[in-house]
């Protein structure tokens, strides 16, 4: 027996997604993933059956009638926890959280979903490390495909010379990181 509809069930999760974020649960709110609120998290989505599509667009209107914004999400929302999850050193975190926003700024990744360009920015870092770390590893993690993290990291590699920072100590030179 269906007690709402598919349209109001999407409508509570935007609200409960929103009223989340302005309580400022961020345990709750950092597994969105989506770089609109970021989106709905995969366990509301497989247990609704409303798709994060029709959830975020439902997120939409609701802030539009509250008349609020999002912030929008950066990589560095998701570094921590993906690096950590990953077990990686701090060393390679803080080189990926470089590289990911130095690829922002130089607008190598344009389009691009934060989870695909922070999920790139590790595989970089952590090839350049000795903590190495597998496109199924990181996707596994960051919830995203290992195709994903290769568009964005082929974005990324032809300037990765550029993205280090420097006092990054290389167990990998730059021109030895995998060309996918």
């Amino acid at each position: 027996m269906k007690l709402l509809s598919p349209r109001s069930v999407a409508d509570l999760e935007a609200c409960t997604i929103e009223t989340g974020r302005k309580k400022g649960c961020r345990s709750f709110l950092n597994r969105f993933s989506s770089p609109i609120l970021s989106s709905a998290p995969s366990e509301i989505c497989a247990v609704s059956r409303i798709s994060k599509k029709e959830i975020g667009r439902c997120f939409k209107l609701i802030l539009k009638a509250l008349e609020t914004s999002v912030d929008l999400i950066t990589t560095g929302d998701f570094m921590s926890r993906f690096c950590s999850n990953l077990g990686l050193p701090k060393q390679v975190q803080m080189a990926a959280t470089y590289i990911a926003r130095k690829a922002v700024e130089l607008d190598l990744v344009p389009g691009r979903s934060p989870i695909s360009v922070a999920a790139a920015a590790i595989y970089m870092a952590s090839q350049a490390s000795a903590e190495k770390k597998t496109q199924k590893e990181i996707g596994d993690i960051a919830g995203v495909a290992d195709v994903t993290i290769r568009q964005s990291y082929r974005l990324i590699y032809p300037r990765a010379a550029e993205l280090f920072p420097t006092d990054f100590k290389f167990d990998t030179p730059v021109d030895k990181l995998p060309q996918l």
